[in-house]
């Protein structure tokens, strides 16, 4: 995938609310949450892509670079599958 945006190139971001669910392929700018960077640069700002969506999995296979996303696994049950009951908690 080419790359968005360039080394240098300004971009004007908006803050969204807290709950906002973020899309595939949206930008994200965000604060360095303080290991993701080298020493020197902690706290920086870095600008991302959102490939991965909750409850799925995101892996980078060497050395082609090809990032792969899987869904999230569902349990399907054919007939006869036994009802869940409520919980007495």
């Amino acid at each position: 995938m080419e790359p968005a945006l360039k080394q240098g190139q300004v971009i004007v971001v908006t803050r969204v609310p807290k709950d906002y669910q973020p899309h595939r392929g949206d930008i994200v700018v965000f604060h360095d949450p303080g290991n993701w960077l080298s020493d020197h640069a902690k706290g920086d700002t870095l600008v991302k892509r959102v490939v991965g969506l909750p409850g799925e999995e995101v892996q980078c296979r060497q050395p082609q670079g090809q990032v792969v996303v899987r869904p999230p696994r569902i349990r399907q049950c054919t007939s006869g599958c036994p009802r869940r009951r409520p919980s007495s908690r």
